[in-house]
């Protein structure tokens, strides 16, 4: 990599990245393109990075992906073979789909015996439910070998059992399945303690939620995906402050995970970091620039720190990407009240109750706009309105301006 371009790269990563190892500029935007489904971007980026670092697995492995999802399927097995050399087990699952597309069910069993047999195993039910394989539901060699199988256990058949309850709406039960699995003490504590969390959020039992994600990572201490589902509980919960211990941690262990930026700009705003928020969400948006509720989060972030022309640029890239959600429309018409343009501001409250007619705050806030503007009719009409959809706020502003 020139230094030109590691410099660049240096200055658009996120503090916590740069004590970690450089993927390079190509391989970062490899990743955003493959996970905006932008495939033949994303193998020519892979591409690029891998011809400066050829032993980046993480590259062959995401451009596997990518050549999959292309139908070029010689050139999805190749890399996914590469990958097998270095990490077995982890691509042979896509290499025994390969070979079903390719009907060739000697090689796909195969290649399924090794994803069985890895670190990497999927749920039984994900497997035989998984559309590529299904090809050979009815094949006499199929059925045989799931018949002498000995690859799922009792934990995996718990949390099978489980899973399916949850999926089902059955939570009670649910709980109860997961519970007698933490009786044994032959099962692997932290799946059980994650799924049941997942029950708890389903039923509104933040507390016990938390507890059970606490239980689960004190066991699985280096599973990002875990520090981030309780970031997001934290944060929900107001507890700012570990939600953004959670999210540092989680990107440490997972920094391709890009949805997580932006959730930690929030958290960061939160604990009194706007330069730090801003970088966070600056480093995302530069390869999502399409992310419509990015830009409004950003936005907010901005309005938060009193920063009203950076918030009003953000809301507008979010409307000019999506003009249905009526937040938008309310975010930018108070950055507008704000900023005292109120005929905008009126014409953005106008387009919120367009889309949400309900909604007590854009009724309040237009009759505010309205008022500046010297429109005492429709200001009126306005705290009525609101008055009348149960914020009562608006009482003091009828009796003030409208007897």
């Amino acid at each position: 990599m020139n230094f030109k371009v590691l410099s660049l790269l240096l200055l658009l990563l996120p503090v916590s990245v740069l004590g970690q190892h450089l993927p390079g500029e190509n391989y970062i935007r490899g990743v955003a393109f493959y996970q905006q489904a932008e495939y033949d971007s994303a193998v020519s980026s892979f591409t690029s990075n891998l011809a400066d670092n050829a032993k980046n697995t993480d590259a062959l492995f995401y451009r596997g992906l990518a050549y999959f999802h292309e139908g070029d399927f010689d050139k999805s097995l190749a890399d996914f073979a590469a990958v097998d050399k270095s990490d077995p087990g982890r691509g042979a699952i896509w290499i025994a789909r390969i070979y079903a597309r390719k009907n060739n069910i000697d090689e796909c069993l195969k290649y399924l015996d090794l994803h069985l047999k890895s670190n990497y195993k999927l749920p039984e039910s994900e497997i035989l439910l998984d559309k590529n394989l299904g090809v050979f539901e009815n094949d006499p060699k199929w059925t045989n070998f799931w018949k002498n199988a000995t690859y799922y256990t009792g934990f995996d058949q718990t949390m099978a059992e489980a899973r399916y309850l949850i999926n089902s709406g059955d939570y009670v039960e649910a709980a109860d399945v997961l519970s007698e699995g933490l009786k044994s003490g032959g099962y692997r504590k932290s799946p059980l303690y994650t799924e049941r969390a997942r029950v708890y959020l389903a039923t509104g039992n933040d507390r016990q939620a938390l507890e059970d994600l606490n239980a689960a990572i004190a066991a699985d201490r280096r599973n990002a995906e875990l520090y981030a589902r309780r970031a997001d509980l934290n944060y929900k919960l107001e507890k700012y402050k570990n939600a953004l211990d959670d999210y540092e941690t989680a990107l440490k262990y997972d920094p391709d995970h890009f949805s997580l930026y932006p959730k930690r700009a929030l958290a960061r705003n939160k604990n009194g970091m706007y330069d730090n928020a801003v970088e966070d969400m600056e480093f995302y948006l530069k390869y999502f620039k399409d992310d419509h509720h990015n830009w409004y989060n950003y936005g907010m972030i901005n309005r938060e720190n009193n920063k009203m022309f950076d918030a009003l640029k953000c809301f507008n890239k979010a409307l000019a990407l999506d003009k249905a959600i009526p937040e938008y429309f309310m975010a930018r018409g108070e950055t507008y009240l704000d900023t005292r343009t109120y005929k905008y501001a009126r014409n953005d409250f106008s387009m919120a109750l367009d889309l949400d007619p309900r909604n007590a705050k854009a009724y309040l806030d237009l009759g505010l706009a309205a008022l500046k503007l010297g429109d005492n009719s429709q200001a009126c009409y306005g705290f009525n309105k609101a008055y009348e959809y149960g914020l009562f706020e608006a009482r003091e502003y009828i009796d003030k301006y409208c007897r």
